[in-house]
């Protein structure tokens, strides 16, 4: 029996697990591990020596230089924000601090303050060249949490095809990738506890992204106010959608459209998605389930 090498540790906010067959593949186990967390430490906003808090701590001053990885994941949610008209876009963090506040307080942030936080959010503002980046927004903020692991994912399953690795499953919280014999992975159920499953896909060589608005949220008055924002209203995201599972071969692509997809709901969202040849489980407020056509032979609803 084929003895399993898993990995699993904190970073980037969840849970990573590295599982991959073979003890012969140990050491690329722990290389996986190693560049996870190494990515966490260059993009974390809770670590005052990030890159990404340095680019925070000089937003609206001067650049100051990135690393490759840093640069590239800059220039593809640059990308991201341009394709989904804004709807995705890393530069929300004063939105989200004024939410976070607000919880505190107890009290709803005002129109005024919605405005003037919305006026610090515009990923256009963000500009990257030979490996320095600038944000030319006084006391911007910089949060790469809703693309960072599908760009992790990618470089992780390009990394340990090329040290010829044929069976590994990569699980960075929910963003998932499989190399070699297909396998069936859960859908969490939002409306139920963690851990508990409304379906399943198959996954063959490609990566799933789950994504939803039940994941985080605060209680502001005895109200739920969850933390995915749209940016173009500074508010949370009111399009029905409760949690929306993408399906296709680039998990960074992924990560950062199907949080656009909740911001955009499906009818505006499924254009972008055929484009980018993804397929897509929604699961609505109301608890109706919709699946695009291609989905409908690998996804499986649990009985």
């Amino acid at each position: 029996m084929t003895e399993i090498i898993d990995k699993c540790f904190p970073a980037m906010g969840t849970i990573c697990s590295v599982m991959i067959y073979g003890t012969e593949n140990r050491v690329h186990a722990q290389q996986a591990k190693n560049y996870i967390l190494e990515l966490d430490k260059k993009w974390s906003v809770f670590r005052a020596e990030s890159e990404i808090s340095q680019l925070n701590r000089t937003s609206g001053k001067y650049d100051i230089p990135v690393s490759d990885d840093t640069q590239e994941i800059l220039r593809q949610s640059i990308r991201y924000g341009y394709i989904t008209g804004g709807a995705f876009d890393v530069t929300t963090g004063p939105l989200t601090e004024m939410w976070r506040q607000a919880a505190k307080k107890q009290r709803i942030p005002s129109l005024g303050k919605i405005r003037k936080m919305t006026e610090k959010v515009n990923f256009r503002k963000l500009h990257v060249n030979e490996n320095r980046a600038f944000f030319d927004i006084p006391e911007g903020q910089v949060d790469l949490g809703g693309i960072a692991k599908g760009f992790a994912l990618d470089r992780i399953l390009k990394m340990l095809r090329k040290n010829g690795v044929e069976q590994a499953i990569v699980n960075l919280g929910g963003t998932i990738g499989i190399i070699g014999e297909p396998h069936m992975v859960g859908i969490q159920n939002p409306m139920a506890e963690t851990g508990c499953c409304m379906g399943s896909v198959l996954l063959n060589n490609k990566c799933m992204v789950t994504s939803g608005s039940y994941e985080r949220f605060h209680m502001i008055r005895k109200k739920k106010y969850h933390h995915i924002i749209d940016p173009r209203t500074g508010k949370p995201a009111d399009t029905g959608i409760c949690s929306v599972t993408l399906l296709g071969e680039c998990a960074c692509e992924m990560d950062a459209l199907a949080t656009a997809a909740l911001i955009l709901g499906p009818e505006k969202a499924l254009p972008i998605l055929t484009a980018h040849r993804m397929e897509a489980v929604f699961v609505m407020d109301n608890g109706d389930v919709r699946v695009t056509c291609g989905m409908q032979n690998s996804f499986r609803m649990t009985a």
